[in-house]
């Protein structure tokens, strides 16, 4: 008789109605034929610690912290990546051992949205190299990011902040930027730019023999008028990642009328996260594509 027990993973959240986690997690497992268990515990805020000591007397494998419990899963893990460190938020934690580590994969998830479209769109017809990854929104966005992304494409990354570009110590110029995709330059940036990728102003981004790739925005992120979008050089098929919804570029990206240019919002994040939080419990792989199917019919309910 096998001495095996099964593996169980909770969502904790408060509310945790028509959240697809749970969903998302037991079709992954069941595409793979792996014995793990996924709940959904609906634990109020005052509640989290009792709700997680019982996880771990009852040696879950692991837990995802909904909101509003995803600062407080700082607290509570025994450690924590790089990625939880830099944001403070511990999306997803597993069980090693007796210990916990806690995770914040969204950097992840976004670069494994980018690797599943990058195939058809890193390389334009008018040039030999990669076109670059431009990101809007807080600094820990960018973080997250360059700690995900692959070493060959920390050279692609630019952070786009609303400053001129005097007001930024060493800013990278464009002509500086090596058109075969290598790593730029390093280059020192003030205390109050604190993300460590290479750093572009609104403005910047428009001047130079710059190809746009991807554009990842979150809510906060500051927008690129109608006309600066439209100065853009971007790659054939280019595409827009809306980590978090914001309407103000949303519409200047509708008035720039760019070519082929993809959109991503909710749905295909939480995809390309629930791919990422599988593996990180699991150990598993699961393709995309997988999911969004799961996650579209779940949606359709």
């Amino acid at each position: 008789m096998s001495s095996n027990v099964q593996s169980i993973i909770c969502c904790l959240g408060d509310p945790v109605a028509g959240n697809p986690t749970q969903f998302l997690m037991q079709r992954a497992a069941a595409s793979l034929s792996i014995d793990w268990m996924f709940v959904t515990a609906e634990v109020p805020e005052g509640k989290i610690n009792e709700a997680f000591q019982g996880i771990r007397a009852l040696r879950f494998s692991g837990v995802a912290f909904l909101p509003p419990h995803r600062s407080v899963g700082c607290n509570l893990v025994d450690s924590m990546t790089e990625a939880a460190l830099r944001t403070g938020h511990v999306r997803v934690a597993r069980r090693d051992g007796d210990l916990w580590l806690g995770d914040d994969t969204l950097g992840a998830g976004v670069v494994e949205l980018l690797r599943s479209i990058s195939s058809d769109s890193i390389v334009t017809s008018e040039s030999s190299h990669c076109g670059l990854i431009l990101i809007a929104g807080r600094p820990s966005l960018s973080h997250l990011v360059r700690l995900a992304a692959p070493v060959d494409w920390l050279g692609r990354l630019r952070e786009v902040v609303e400053l001129q570009r005097q007001q930024v110590v060493g800013m990278i110029d464009p002509s500086m930027l090596q058109r075969d995709g290598a790593r730029a330059t390093e280059v020192t940036r003030p205390p109050e730019v604190s993300a460590s990728i290479a750093v572009l102003s609104l403005d910047d981004a428009t001047t130079g023999d710059l190809f746009i790739d991807s554009l990842v925005i979150d809510a906060t992120a500051a927008c690129m008028s109608t006309r600066q979008l439209a100065k853009l050089r971007w790659t054939d098929n280019p595409s827009v990642i809306f980590v978090e919804p914001n309407s103000s570029w949303e519409a200047a990206l509708k008035g720039a009328d760019i070519p082929n240019l993809r959109v991503l919002r909710a749905l295909d994040i939480a995809a390309a996260k629930a791919v990422v939080n599988f593996h990180f419990w699991t150990g598993h792989h699961i393709d995309l594509s997988v999911v969004r199917e799961s996650l579209d019919e779940y949606c359709q309910w």
